[in-house]
């Protein structure tokens, strides 16, 4: 998940939206690698790819229907024709158990070391799922540093424990489901916040049955300044939404729009907006999609088979490869970000890594 976060920075809310933590890595036209390793694994795996120079960009975090033994991870670094050593990136990756209540601690102790959060998900494995993160360098550290902590969303409690937070400073950058149940669409989930000031937020979530109820209660809390920062889906049908603004804060005279449309999965390559999630809406198929749509860029979408973990419990390279290169193939894609990515199910019940990049106008 994701990721998430992972979302784009654009003009007057530069601030209030998912932005990739890694720009470095985001900068001009891109190479792209793709990882699919076991928790245990994927350290090694993530290293192999760090010393090639390249730095994660998203970790997929897999639908609701999908139990995903293993963690997907894209990465990037600048393209360059000419022969050239790229520098070394060291990643951290964190694992804790799948209730999340540990997991905070655990992330606010990378910050500690000079990482910060690239994503995060839950794995599928025995004898019970685990979360997983990817942390980067950290290369724009915060003047009073930079910190984590979590929050379960479920009750009423656990939602005064998020607002609480945001009175310390912290703000949404990522959510994931926790193993507190067996039944995946019943879990809760958990909602990872990110502190770079003590300039306090109010944070809110909300909760629809349907793309309606959803699009009006956004309108509502929009229209009082408040930012649409994280989506997801919980049982069969609601749809819970993130948002924060500062305390007191008087609406700029242009607030951005936000739209939510029930649509077909292949309708969101090539539309006008920014991308803040989709999630699965009917059984046909359908997706609800929250976007941004008063900014001028364009989302896009790249869909490949996802291979099996190998033998040696990740899968390798030249497996991966077609990923890779279909990210960054298309040259008209050349200036458009990785702003997140999911594992889903595809043709045939086989499983699809699907991406999602964000193209700013120039």
């Amino acid at each position: 998940m994701t990721r998430h976060s992972l979302i784009i920075a654009i003009s007057i809310a530069a601030s209030v939206y998912a932005t990739p933590p890694n720009a470095d890595a985001q900068s001009g036209r891109l190479e792209y690698r793709a990882i699919h390793a076991a928790p245990y694994q994927l350290q090694q795996v993530i290293d192999d790819a760090g010393r090639d120079g390249f730095t994660c960009v998203s970790v997929a975090r897999p639908e609701p229907d999908v139990k995903l033994p293993g963690v997907v991870v894209t990465l990037a670094r600048p393209f360059i024709e000419t022969t050239h050593v790229n520098r070394t990136v060291v990643h951290r990756v964190v694992r804790g158990s799948g209730s999340g209540g540990d997991f905070g601690s655990l992330l606010d102790r990378g910050a500690a070391d000079g990482y910060r959060l690239c994503g995060l998900a839950l794995a599928e494995v025995a004898p019970g799922p685990v979360l997983v993160a990817v942390m980067i360098p950290d290369a724009e550290p915060a003047p009073g540093g930079r910190h984590y902590a979590s929050a379960i969303v479920g009750t009423a409690d656990r939602v005064a424990r998020l607002a609480a937070l945001g009175r310390e400073g912290f703000v949404p950058v990522a959510a994931t489901p926790i193993n507190d149940n067996r039944v995946a669409e019943q879990r809760n989930w958990m909602v990872v916040t990110e502190q770079t000031t003590t300039q306090p937020v109010e944070i809110v979530v909300r909760a629809g049955p349907g793309p309606d109820s959803l699009g009006k209660t956004i309108s509502e809390q929009s229209s009082q300044g408040f930012i649409c920062r994280l989506l997801w889906k919980e049982g069969q049908t609601s749809m819970v939404v993130v948002m924060s603004r500062p305390p007191g804060d008087t609406p700029p005279a242009r607030r951005p729009e936000f739209a939510v449309d029930t649509i077909d999965p292949a309708r969101l390559n090539g539309r006008s907006g920014v991308y803040i999630g989709d999630v699965p809406y009917l059984s046909d198929g359908q997706r609800v999609a929250l976007t941004i749509t008063d900014r001028s860029s364009t989302i896009y979408t790249v869909t490949d088979p996802l291979p099996h973990l190998g033998p040696r419990d990740y899968a390798t390279v030249s497996d991966l490869r077609p990923l890779g290169e279909h990210l960054g193939s298309d040259r008209s894609r050349d200036r458009a970000r990785v702003v997140s990515s999911s594992v889903r199910r595809g043709p045939r019940d086989g499983l699809v890594l699907h991406t999602v990049l964000v193209q700013l106008p120039r």
